[in-house]
């Protein structure tokens, strides 16, 4: 059999190929080297022949989009990406993934014709003030703008023409500026410079000034990696270490999202969810609120603004940022976050991002009393919706709390919901008002009782968070359903 790291190798780059290439021209790439290397595919020695005729098919074929369109890219700014031409989405975050080149035509508007996205270069002059050009500088200086919000600006902003050629796309709160020349020599398209704030941001030296020739311009210096590994097109966003930057970043306050005396934003859960989403409080109603592009982009901005306090004050929790970001939603192969990893911040992070979680593995033994068909993979998870419904239902601001005086429910209370469970005098299943089966715990206090409620998922292998909410009074065991004993939870297997 073929050597097993190289076959998974070769699958991958077939994948990655199918989605440029035809699929005569990839199933003729398995018929040479299955042909001229037949004796040596038990040791995975293709390979370099398959990514050495991958590559020249590539260019090949990137040789004639350009042809075929009458396509001449800037040459100092690297591979054109021409298989990119007309999809702006796609452009992005190929430049994004390369940190190099350029896709000539990624964007086309009526009035101006197609526009070229180039990585460009991004530096710090002696000022410290951020220097450059392209989509480097653009991401350098605005991490938070995304393809989609790139392309809504382009494609609907307001036109406004300089003297000097320089073109400026304003929409909301942003101005992209787009060039007509390279070194003082026109080119065929517009190019797109720089972006900045609208208003309250210098950028009359970036409309201005023309790229001179006397500009250092080094470019692709990084190797086209259209052929490598899905996985290796992930790049963290840049990031800046600046307590202050959410002024920049926000462009208008959002309900939820607080300016102290100093600048310092913090973020108000109860006010994101009442006020920003308007209270959503059901699945449906949440991921409907999330759909809205002003509400995803304002979202998006403030998760940006942790990242960075993050990366700025607690290098743990920003890497478990960057771990709920890379993690699928659903599957075995969700990240682990572990139980110490979930805290009031990082459920804000969740929130903003609208993302789900697995937190720990349930203890088998637990598993198999509730009936769980594989045990020894059971996540614990919890997802936004849950965790707004428990905040607009049981939180400090909502009605409920303050008719009965019950204690309000807190996102770091939340975050501790498994020992909560955990830890509690009594359990029982039963069902909620939609007929799903359900865990229910609860615990008597000094003054009142908590009850925390677990979904039994078990076409997911899940145990999943659902509610959690403090009564006053003494519990009563009918609250648990039917109750049923299960063995002290072991720690949780991360």
């Amino acid at each position: 059999m073929q050597n097993t790291d190289a076959k998974k190798s070769k699958e991958n780059l077939r994948y990655e190929l199918s989605k440029i290439l035809p699929r005569a021209q990839v199933q003729n790439l398995d018929n040479i080297v299955n042909t001229k290397l037949l004796s040596d595919i038990r040791s995975g020695k293709d390979l370099a022949l398959y990514e050495e005729l991958a590559n020249e098919q590539i260019k090949r074929l990137r040789e004639g989009i350009e042809s075929s369109l009458n396509i001449t890219p800037i040459k100092e700014f690297g591979t054109n990406y021409a298989e990119f031409y007309h999809k702006p989405i796609e452009a992005f975050k190929k430049l994004q993934a390369e940190q190099s080149g350029q896709i000539a035509g990624a964007y086309e508007r009526k009035e101006l014709g197609d526009i070229d996205l180039v990585w460009g270069k991004v530096w710090r002059d002696e000022k410290g003030e951020i220097q450059g050009y392209g989509l480097s500088k653009i991401l350098d200086k605005h991490p938070e703008i995304t393809p989609e919000i790139l392309a809504d600006i382009i494609n609907n902003g307001t036109l406004k023409r300089q003297k000097n050629e320089a073109i400026q796309i304003l929409k909301d709160d942003y101005k992209v500026v787009l060039k007509s020349n390279w070194k003082g020599e026109p080119t065929k398209n517009k190019w797109i410079v720089t972006s900045y704030e609208a208003k309250g941001e210098k950028g009359s030296s970036i409309s201005s000034e023309p790229l001179t020739k006397g500009d250092d311009l080094p470019l692709n210096s990084a190797k086209d990696s259209t052929t490598k590994d899905a996985q290796s097109q992930i790049n963290p966003i840049i990031l800046q270490s600046n307590a202050h930057i959410g002024s920049g970043i926000l462009g208008g306050m959002v309900a939820g999202i607080e300016q102290d005396e100093n600048g310092n934003y913090t973020f108000n859960p109860q006010n994101f969810i009442l006020g920003f989403l308007g209270g959503a409080a059901a699945s449906k109603a949440t991921q409907a609120a999330f759909k809205n592009p002003k509400i995803k982009a304002k979202a998006e901005k403030f998760a940006t603004i942790l990242k960075i306090q993050a990366k700025k004050d607690s290098k743990m929790q920003y890497g478990i940022f960057k771990r709920i970001e890379q993690s699928p939603k659903y599957g075995s192969k969700m990240d682990i976050l572990g139980a110490q990893n979930c805290n009031a911040k990082t459920l804000e992070f969740v929130l903003l991002k609208n993302k789900r979680i697995a937190v720990s593995n349930l203890a088998p033994q637990i598993a198999q009393k509730l009936g769980f068909k594989y045990p020894n993979d059971v996540h614990r998870t919890i997802q936004p919706d849950e965790i707004i419904h428990t905040l607009t239902r049981h939180g400090a601001d909502s009605d409920l709390v303050k008719k009965s005086r019950q204690k309000a429910v807190t996102l770091d209370e939340i975050s501790k919901w498994m020992d909560y469970a955990d830890n509690a005098d009594i359990q029982g299943l039963s069902k909620d008002k939609s007929g799903n089966e359900v865990l229910v715990s609860a615990k008597q206090l000094d003054n009142g009782y908590y009850v925390v409620i677990e979904q039994i998922r078990k076409g997911q292998n899940e145990l999943s968070y659902k509610n959690m909410y403090f009564e006053n009074g003494i519990v009563d065991e009918s609250v648990v359903g039917r109750k049923i004993e299960l063995a002290p939870q072991l720690p949780p297997k991360l």
